[in-house]
């Protein structure tokens, strides 16, 4: 999960950035999936040159600052020995590969983990 701004506001400079593209992709995959897009650019000046230009960056750079009040980027790890759980608990909410993908292959998926992972765990 990913917050550009969780106190409101952020700070600008000539190290790179994140800025968030969500708002210009607008698709029903996309927002049936929720998705965030972000990109990591810095404007830099070329003193060779003197030019400013946009150069791309590494989020992992932003992320390594380890600012608490901007660019904020949480991580779950969930252990595989909760697999099932964590997928009947998601099924049970209607999310899953069809209700993400809507096509026939994600349709196949979400049947064979209902009935033969699911069910499996039932028992």
């Amino acid at each position: 999960m990913y917050w550009g701004t969780p106190t409101g506001s952020k700070t600008r400079s000539n190290s790179p950035e994140i800025y968030s593209c969500t708002p210009r992709v607008q698709t029903p995959r996309h927002d049936l999936q929720q998705c965030e897009y972000t990109i990591c650019a810095a404007f830099d000046n070329n003193s060779d040159q003197d030019i400013y230009e946009w150069r791309f960056g590494r989020h992992e750079e932003v992320f390594a600052r380890g600012k608490s009040d901007q660019d904020v980027l949480l991580k779950y790890n969930i252990p595989a020995t909760e697999r099932l759980k964590v997928l009947k608990l998601l099924d049970d909410r209607n999310i899953n590969a069809f209700s993400l993908f809507e096509s026939e292959e994600s349709l196949m998926e979400t049947v064979a983990l209902r009935e033969l992972d699911l069910r499996e765990g039932d028992s």
